[in-house]
């Protein structure tokens, strides 16, 4: 890929033949911040089940050289007790070098740790995330990050917390290494946003349907409507502009700032990656900060979802899109009646541009799936207008605000961790529910 420089808050920096993991390293381990990688992680990613191992085995003695990270968080959900301590053992068999600290999400005594913070409010919000999901994963993990900061007196603008899905097929240390580095050389010191890109693709071709085939010309159909209305290129148009910029909306693999890290609010659905982009960009006007689009690996694969998944899943994002926008600019009368017609129109096209890019790159092409998703897609903004014309829920309010209505919750939660070097828990009864169900 070409490199580009198509926003002014964003740096886009490509992989090239010339990039070495063992330069990555070098330049980790020169630097100072702290770092902490925040894995939000379902029980099942630690079973074998009939593979000869896990998800979390293919990551784990990965992970295991990346010795310039000095704490792992991995947010365990859909676990029991004895699940719990089965995951403990994994950690220790692999002997990690780290600081590992395990919050197991569904433990009586998390629970009642949550419950006590969403019985307060701030803003008309519970302080803590009421809904099971890996938004609500993210953000204890990342509290503890930051009560883990706290202890050791580091100040967050010292810190860069990474993360990443733990469903990762494809997965190398580069990976890692590269959500770290645009905030640990000399050049990165106004960077306090990382958002990774990668090529998704398999032997049954080019995955990432929501990215390819709904996101951009979703995007540019609103800016198409929306184009003449002047409130809109005072007030929003800047925002379109600085999401259109990324090579990939909705990955999961992202770092930031201690400080950034402090300032966001975290979602609990599909929406997460999209409203972290809209206060990455609103932040980052006020901070005065930047944010980078790093491709972080020449391959990217994981669990694939049917598209009766991606059907909610781009519904959502539009719902999220839709409602940033609504805070910014009203919409016209026919808004939405003008979005549906736009998106099939730019959609469609795209399918035998797809067709083009697989023949060239020796993948195969269902063009039929193809044209079946785009289908699908085409419900999706009315769908989403509609959840968000009813109201959306609001994310649980940032680790600053929530630290300042309640002192006592980072250091109540920091007691509630795990640590590697501490392999011997007092754990109390295993809860009388079954595992929740996984997100």
């Amino acid at each position: 890929m070409s490199i580009r420089q198509s926003h002014p808050q964003v740096v886009n920096i490509p992989l090239i033949d010339k990039v070495s993991l063992e330069g990555a390293q070098e330049s980790l381990h020169q630097s100072l911040k702290h770092k902490i990688l925040i894995l939000p992680a379902l029980y099942r990613e630690f079973e074998k089940g009939d593979k000869p191992e896990s998800a979390m085995d293919g990551i784990l003695p990965i992970l295991k050289n990346a010795t310039y990270v000095n704490d792992i968080i991995i947010g365990l959900d859909g676990a029991t007790e004895e699940q719990y301590q089965d995951v403990l053992d994994i950690i220790e068999e692999h002997g990690m070098p780290q600081n590992v600290h395990v919050l197991w999400n569904d433990s009586p005594e998390m629970e009642k740790w949550r419950n006590d913070l969403a019985a307060q409010e701030v803003d008309g919000r519970p302080l803590a995330p009421t809904e099971k999901g890996k938004g609500r994963n993210v953000w204890g993990c990342s509290g503890y990050a930051l009560a883990l900061l706290e202890e050791q007196q580091i100040d967050p603008a010292d810190a860069v917390i990474a993360m990443h899905d733990c469903d990762i097929m494809t997965y190398n240390e580069l990976l890692v290494a590269r959500l770290f580095q645009p905030m640990c050389v000399p050049e990165g010191e106004d960077i306090e946003y990382v958002k990774g890109y990668y090529t998704r693709y398999n032997d049954n071709g080019f995955n990432g349907r929501v990215t390819r085939l709904f996101g951009p010309p979703l995007f540019d159909t609103v800016a198409n409507v929306l184009q003449n209305d002047k409130e809109f290129n005072d007030k929003a148009r800047g925002l379109v502009s600085f999401i259109r910029a990324f090579n990939y909306t909705f990955s999961g693999e992202m770092a930031f700032s201690g400080g950034m890290l402090e300032a966001i609010e975290l979602p609990n659905d599909y929406s997460m990656e999209i409203r972290l982009l809209e206060q990455a960009y609103r932040l980052g006007k006020e901070r005065g900060s930047f944010t980078a689009d790093v491709e972080i690996a020449p391959n990217y694969d994981h669990h694939h979802q049917d598209m009766q998944g991606l059907g909610k899943m781009a519904a959502q994002i539009a719902a999220a899109f839709f409602d940033i926008l609504s805070e910014r600019i009203p919409f016209p009368e026919d808004f939405i009646e003008r979005i549906e017609k736009g998106y099939a129109w730019r959609a469609e096209p795209l399918v035998p541009h797809f067709a083009l890019a697989s023949a060239m790159s020796g993948l195969p092409y269902n063009k039929e799936k193809e044209l079946a998703a785009v289908k699908t897609f085409e419900s999706s903004p009315s769908q989403g207008y509609d959840m968000m014309k009813k109201g959306m829920s609001r994310p649980a309010p940032s680790w600053a605000v929530t630290r300042d209505a309640a002192p006592n919750a980072l250091s109540d939660l920091l007691k509630l961790g795990h640590k590697n070097s501490e392999l011997s828990p007092t754990v109390l009864h295993a809860p009388s529910y079954d595992a929740p169900e996984p997100y």
